[in-house]
């Protein structure tokens, strides 16, 4: 056994986004991979990058010669005797993301993990573990590369069955008209356009001081854009008490408000959900609550469900990739009549959860693959699994 600082040197440095060109003959990379270009590179020789903070951390794979990486990665070099694609191996076995909270920006650091120790075979069963683990990953990645590519056409089959189900109706051979919208497109001749400030009010939520304890930690649940995934609420990991519901400006929204994402990262703008009971927010989100008999807050939601790819464009179209109560309060929205808009939600209601119960059987294919080639690496690493002679 012997400690990870021994086996290899680390170093990061403080390159930012902002020092990277379009266009050179260095590629620069990220925790979202390839970022950029410069004319010089920090690394002469191929090399391991760990993700040491924010999103991503804990991710490790190797990179090429003559590159360099964001400041936000760390540098691995394997000394000598020790190969790098069975160390990458090695790294990999220790999980080094696992237990980091997700409160706050998260952070992993050599000078803690160089210390602990991994089971090192010699040089040569170092490159056998390393060859053997190179063509087993490789066929478990091209499965969760195919699996993961399902689950993303299946999200976009629900978003189209959506979008059409609220801008055309499921009634067939109907006189239609141009909305003079672009994510609408053509809508049936008797259904109006109104924008959403005429059929619902928009509030935004807040966050309590950190500084007052008795905040915090209470029974009320206050939920963070990042809860907002796939049209449904996950857990949530705070709650704010009475008295900050009292004395600051926190709002509390009812039941069957709709919830929305006015900004975040990823696919998490423009997202929505439905409440199934009061809860508050932080000031990323806001709430829709109905204001007018023309509209069934169930049509409201299947039709932001449907303008998500159109809410997010207005969103690109300000300069900042952020939502705010005005764009949302003017955005478009198609309005049939209360019995054909009741017609579209029950048809919705019924082939939405069948399209997700086909993503959730994906999901689980996937999680499955990923614990398979995690612990495939570890028992290798180990030493709890030998590698045949064939390798």
């Amino acid at each position: 056994m012997v400690k990870i600082k021994y086996l290899c040197k680390s170093f990061s440095t403080p390159l930012t986004q902002e020092n990277l060109k379009e266009e050179a003959l260095y590629p620069v990379y990220g925790a979202a991979g390839l970022m950029g270009y410069m004319d010089n590179y920090s690394a002469d020789k191929e090399y391991i990058g760990v993700v040491k903070d924010g999103a991503g951390v804990g991710r490790i794979d190797k990179y090429p010669e003559k590159s360099s990486l964001l400041g936000t990665m760390a540098y691995i070099f394997p000394n000598e005797g020790t190969d790098i694609d069975w160390l990458k191996y090695a790294l990999m076995s220790l999980e080094l993301g696992k237990n980091i909270g997700a409160t706050t920006i998260p952070h992993i650091y050599f000078s803690q993990y160089g210390n602990k120790y991994v089971n090192t075979p010699n040089y040569n069963q170092q490159q056998k573990i390393a060859n053997f683990l190179d063509s087993k990953c490789a066929s478990i990645d091209a499965v969760i590369e195919k699996t993961k590519a399902s689950i993303e056409e299946y999200k976009k089959l629900k978003q189209a069955i959506i979008t059409q189900a609220v801008t055309k109706g499921i009634r067939p051979n109907r006189k239609m008209k141009d909305s003079g919208i672009e994510w609408i497109g053509k809508i049936p001749e008797k259904w109006g356009i109104p924008k959403i400030k005429y059929m619902a009010q928009i509030a935004s939520g807040s966050t309590p001081d950190r500084n007052r304890p008795e905040y915090w930690n209470g029974t009320i649940r206050w939920i963070k854009t990042g809860e907002l995934q796939n049209n449904v609420i996950t857990d949530s990991e705070e709650y704010i008490t009475e008295l900050a519901l009292k004395e600051t400006s926190v709002s509390l929204f009812a039941e069957d408000t709709i919830l929305i994402a006015m900004y975040g990262q990823g696919k998490t703008r423009g997202m929505t959900a439905l409440l199934a009971a009061p809860c508050t927010t932080n000031q990323a989100c806001a709430g829709l609550t109905i204001t007018s008999k023309n509209i069934t807050v169930s049509y409201l939601w299947k039709c932001v469900m449907g303008a998500y790819n159109g809410i997010r464009e207005i969103a690109q179209g300000t300069g900042q990739p952020n939502l705010n109560a005005k764009l949302v309060s003017d955005f478009h929205i198609p309005l049939p009549p209360i019995e054909e808009q009741e017609e579209i939600v029950s048809f919705l209601e019924k082939k939405i959860p069948e399209i997700n119960m086909l993503i959730t059987k994906k999901e689980i294919i996937l999680t499955e693959m990923e614990f398979y080639k995690k612990s495939l690496i570890y028992e290798y690493v180990t030493g709890k699994k030998e590698v045949s002679n064939c390798y």
